[in-house]
């Protein structure tokens, strides 16, 4: 089981390590100042909820414990889909905010 365990965290990290270029690379795509305030705060809290789902994983993968390694990867799952939800609207908000902007350049 422990082996099992070690292959799975082979390959979760370096996808831990493609979803951060590609955050990365999707926030710099997009200026901050020009979005709306609902699309900034929606922003901070995937970030932070981001963060907090690599935290709870970082808890599980140091396995203290079966009762750690269960909260640690609930609290991470949960966090990760709520990431996740938050990341979908956030798409729905840059669009309406980059058709709306797109509007306005063809009426000025």
């Amino acid at each position: 089981m422990q082996s099992q365990l070690f292959r799975l965290f082979d390959l979760g990290a370096p996808s831990y390590f493609v979803l951060l270029v590609t955050g990365i690379w999707g926030l710099m795509a997009v200026r901050f100042t020009d979005l709306d305030s609902a699309a900034q705060v929606t922003l901070f809290v995937k970030i932070s909820i981001a963060v907090l789902s690599a935290m709870f994983a970082a808890v599980q993968v140091a396995r203290r414990g079966r009762r750690v390694l269960t909260i640690g990867g609930s609290l991470g799952l949960a966090c990760a889909l709520g990431a996740m939800f938050l990341g979908v609207l956030l798409d729905r908000l840059v669009s309406i905010w980059w058709r709306r902007r797109k509007r306005k350049q063809n009426d000025d």
